[in-house]
């Protein structure tokens, strides 16, 4: 039996996503739209924080051994250039196939990404260990004073 909202002809929009989606990403080039949307996964955060992928460039009638252009910090240029290889092997790990065979670096200023949720706050420092604590809750005890005194002075 039909669900009443498609007996009425209305959908999930997830349903259409992908439909809308598809020509989108292909007008930019975007035929694995995962590249976007995994990015952080497949590079890992120091990269994508410093990356952002542009354009995904195939010969004409291919949909294999693209070239990745890719928007990069100019501090992180060289870091990325080393590591471009290593990041083609994991973009085409992760899709299964060999997706991409170059990169292209475009030295740019990233466009804004919505920011990273605040870090939780820390918790409080445990009292002072009582006089016949012993060694390893006196060690601790001095730890978490002094990484909640750094916390305090880095804002963190």
């Amino acid at each position: 039996m039909k669900d009443a909202r498609s007996a009425a002809g209305l959908a999930p929009v997830g349903r259409m996503v992908t439909g809308v989606a598809r020509p989108v990403f292909a007008r930019y080039g975007f035929a694995v739209a995962a590249i976007l949307t995994d990015w952080r996964a497949i590079v890992g955060v120091p990269l994508a924080d410093h990356t952002q992928p542009e354009r995904l460039a195939f010969a004409k009638g291919q949909r294999r051994d693209g070239t990745l252009h890719l928007r990069v910090e100019s501090a992180w240029a060289l870091e990325v250039q080393h590591l471009s290889h290593r990041i083609v092997e994991r973009i085409n790990a992760h899709f299964g196939f060999r997706a991409v065979a170059r990169i292209a670096l475009r030295h740019a200023v990233l466009s804004a990404r919505p920011k990273a949720p605040p870090a939780s706050p820390s918790p409080s420092p445990s009292p002072p260990p009582s006089e016949g604590a012993s060694e390893l809750e006196t060690a601790l005890a001095a730890l978490g004073a002094a990484m909640a005194r750094r916390a305090r002075e880095t804002g963190g």
